[in-house]
């Protein structure tokens, strides 16, 4: 576990394995007040290798359930020549599981997003086994009038908690719709932490009500990605009744915002559930891991179940 002097040496391990820094904000954000589980390798009192997770509430086949996302695994430089069980990768990474993820812990499931070197080392030496993929859609943005059975408003931080309820009330009626998957909950609990309170991205989030009702039957988060010079949609919550609808004012922002389309991550499995206009579709080059080597549920009873987005990860 984390001692108090330990947060200079972790953010020294974390620039060493990724080759940026990690601010101390973003670190809280992921681990602080409990959100969070790490584990700790240190060799002659230095810190060699790191094991975090962050905790999720999850729908699992539509019970309540937690589940860890795995995220910030590393290992020193020049520790990584073992790849078998004498390595610290896989003591670690067993080490967390067993005391973390299934049957009689805390977090019945973990997912993550790792590598695909991270996973096929990890499959081989039998921790994960592979469940998904995530395929990135792009789908063309839409110059169009507004609709007259639909209107959009733009969140800020400031005016997005006065819509709580409508987001859980929205909430509760996707989740009943996914009744033989799993996802993570998309409450107003978590949606505040996970867009409205993050301490260094930048999202837009609009909502979509009925000009009829009022009601708010979907919202958008999208992000822009400085890199590629494009907006992915970061997640959505809509009802299968509406997603249509919602992916259609989807397009009108981003043609408002100046790109001609955006981008989308979803499992595999899941994209049926989408609107079928993309124009390309292709692998992200992620898959989607499961627990094999503590005792918890069998991955066939998982794999192909996971409904993923791009909001789902701690990195974007």
């Amino acid at each position: 576990m984390l001692g108090s002097g330990d947060q200079s040496a972790i953010e020294a391990l974390f620039k060493e394995s990724f080759g940026y820094a990690v601010s101390k904000t973003l670190w809280k954000w992921k681990y602080a007040d409990s959100r969070g589980r790490n584990l700790i390798i240190k060799k002659d009192g230095k810190i060699v290798a790191h094991y975090g997770g962050m905790q999720r509430a999850i729908s699992y086949f539509g019970e309540k359930q937690k589940a860890i996302q795995i995220g910030d695994v590393m290992v020193a430089k020049n520790e990584r020549g073992v790849l078998k069980k004498q390595g610290l990768y896989f003591q670690i990474t067993a080490a967390f599981l067993e005391r973390y993820i299934g049957f009689e812990t805390e977090h019945l499931l973990g997912f993550g997003f790792p590598t695909p070197t991270a996973l096929k080392l990890a499959c081989k030496l039998g921790l994960y086994a592979n469940v998904d993929e995530i395929v990135e859609l792009h789908y063309s943005s839409i110059k169009a009038r507004p609709s007259f059975k639909y209107h959009l408003i733009e969140l800020e931080n400031s005016n997005s908690e006065a819509y709580f309820k409508a987001f859980n009330r929205l909430w509760r009626r996707m989740r009943e719709e996914y009744q033989n998957d799993i996802l993570v909950e998309r409450d107003w609990d978590y949606l505040n932490y996970r867009y409205f309170q993050h301490p260094v991205n930048d999202y837009k989030s609009f909502i979509m009500k009925s000009r009829l009702t009022q009601q708010v039957i979907g919202l958008l988060i999208f992000k822009f990605q400085q890199e590629q010079e494009r907006w992915m949609l970061m997640d959505f919550l809509v009802t299968k009744k509406h997603i249509d609808a919602l992916f259609f004012q989807a397009a009108r922002i981003v043609e408002r915002l100046g790109q001609t389309s955006f981008t989308v991550w979803v499992t595999g499995s899941h994209i049926a559930r989408l609107p079928a206009t993309w124009h390309t579709k292709e692998t992200a080059n992620i898959s989607i891991p499961s627990n094999i080597w503590h005792q918890g549920p069998d991955s066939s009873e998982i794999i192909d179940k996971w409904w993923l987005t791009a909001g789902d990860t701690d990195f974007l």
